[in-house]
Order: C-alpha cells, then sequence, then structure tokens
C-alpha cells in the first residue's frame, strides 16, 4: 500500500451543480460525497451509523433527538464544524433559509431550496444544547429519525459561507470530506486532496491515499468501457438500468 497517485473516473451523469439544486444524481452524487460529508451515513450492511455526528440519542417518546457532533473537524474553508453549523445546516436543508425563517448569514435564499426540504417534514424546530450537542424536536415520535436524516445519502453538510454565497455554493462548495474541489464542470470536475481531513484508517495512516480524482462525464456506457480498456479510465461508474452488456464486457476481461 503507498498512498499518492491521481486517477481519472468515467461517469455518465453530468455535476450541474456543487449546491443544494439541482440535485446531483446517480454517478454526479458520488463526486459530491467525495466533498461533503453528513450526520449519518450508510455502512455496507445497510444500517445507519454516526458520522459528522459522534452520536445521537432519542428521548424515550422518540419526539426529541440529541446530537452529539464528533470535535476537531473543519471545513474546507478553515472553519470550525460546530454546533452553530450544524444548526444552521439542518435549518437550510428544512427549507428555513428559503422560506425566511433565517434571514441572517445567507445568500440569495432560492440556492438552499433543495430536496432535503420533503425529508425534514417531522422536524418541529432544532436548538443547541451545549457546545458539543444540539437537539432535533419532532412533531411526531420516530424511531428511524436518523435515516430520515441521511435522506439517501444527499443530505450534506456545508460551510456557512456556502449558506451565504449562491455562487460557491454552486461552483466550490466547501464540505469536510477527504477532496476539496478544484475545478468543477458539467463534463469534467477535479477534486484534490484535503490534507486536513479528519479520518485515519485502521493503521492510523492519515486519509485519503490519493492526491487527486478526475471525473469525467462520459455518456455512452461503450465509451467508458473504451476508456478502461485504451488506459484513458483508471475507473468508470455504470448503471445497471442499460447497461448491462457493458459491466458484463468488463467484469469478462481480465485484462
Amino acid at each position: 500500500k503507498k498512498a499518492g497517485g491521481d486517477i481519472t473516473v468515467g461517469v455518465y451523469n453530468q455535476l450541474l451543480s456543487t449546491c443544494f439544486s439541482p440535485n446531483a444524481s446517480n454517478s454526479a452524487l458520488g463526486i459530491m460525497k467525495t466533498v461533503y460529508e453528513g450526520f449519518f451515513e450508510k455502512r455496507i450492511d445497510g444500517k445507519i451509523v454516526p458520522y459528522l455526528a459522534q452520536s445521537a440519542t432519542p428521548s424515550k417518546d422518540f419526539k426529541t433527538w440529541t446530537i452529539k457532533i464528533r470535535p476537531g473537524i473543519k471545513f474546507h474553508d478553515g472553519t470550525d464544524f460546530n454546533v452553530a453549523a450544524a444548526i444552521a445546516n439542518v435549518q437550510a436543508s428544512a427549507g428555513a433559509y428559503y422560506l425566511g425563517l433565517v434571514t441572517t448569514g445567507r445568500g440569495n435564499p432560492v440556492h438552499t431550496l433543495g430536496s432535503g426540504i420533503p425529508f425534514s417534514a417531522n422536524l418541529k424546530s432544532t436548538s443547541a444544547v451545549d457546545s458539543t450537542s444540539f437537539k432535533m424536536e419532532l412533531w411526531n415520535g420516530q424511531v428511524d429519525w436518523p435515516a430520515t436524516i441521511y435522506a439517501s445519502g444527499r443530505n450534506f453538510v456545508r460551510a456557512l459561507s456556502d449558506l451565504a454565497s449562491p455562487s460557491q455554493c454552486a461552483t466550490k462548495g466547501q464540505g469536510t470530506g477527504p477532496f476539496k474541489f478544484s475545478s468543477v464542470s458539467p463534463t469534467e470536475t477535479k477534486v484534490v486532496k484535503n490534507t486536513s481531513y479528519w479520518r485515519k484508517d485502521k493503521a492510523g495512516e492519515q486519509l485519503p491515499y490519493l492526491n487527486s480524482i478526475t471525473f469525467k462525464y462520459v455518456n455512452q456506457p461503450t465509451q467508458r468501457v473504451n476508456g478502461l480498456k485504451s488506459g484513458t479510465l483508471d475507473a468508470a461508474q455504470f448503471t445497471t438500468v442499460g447497461e448491462i452488456k457493458q459491466i458484463l464486457n468488463v467484469k469478462e476481461n481480465k485484462n
């Protein structure tokens, strides 16, 4: 195992924005998840576990969830991921910025209108508990609230500067993830290593391993296969909806 290197990945969706909307779909979502992270994440076994959150503790009636955040994490712009930033993100995702319920620290509120809003329908209020925790009050008790906040992997936590700047949010968003946006366009996006990333592997080595990833939009699946064969692509993503033949072609090719 050796850290370093740069790879090029072929994807089948354009990344139209790094902001709340238009919603990144399928392979474009994979690009977003190299830069942005959420309070919760889904493990390979399907279980929803704390991620930027350190723990999630419900009340007996499941109407109040207390979320403790991980300490020492910074956004790519150097600001702290703290309780104030966590609450601002919950409010923005729930539509509070768009509706005018939050009137400070925001840009054009339309840029916060995203897919997180329907996932927040059961959210009554959000408030700080202390310097490390905040609570979410629900209208109705909900046992699987962390899964709702996960929002199919699309409920990202963004720096406050993203919430304040529509142009930054759309073209060079600031997350907490292992990579930072270097350049963004619908057809080619490059992310580079976040040298201050908060995670290490089991051996204690700093993550991520790669120096950069360049994601290229390659519409035709046969072109992605040819890119793998020729070496112009180091990896490629395929959708099982209509690209079964190409997936089998790649799996059967021992080279």
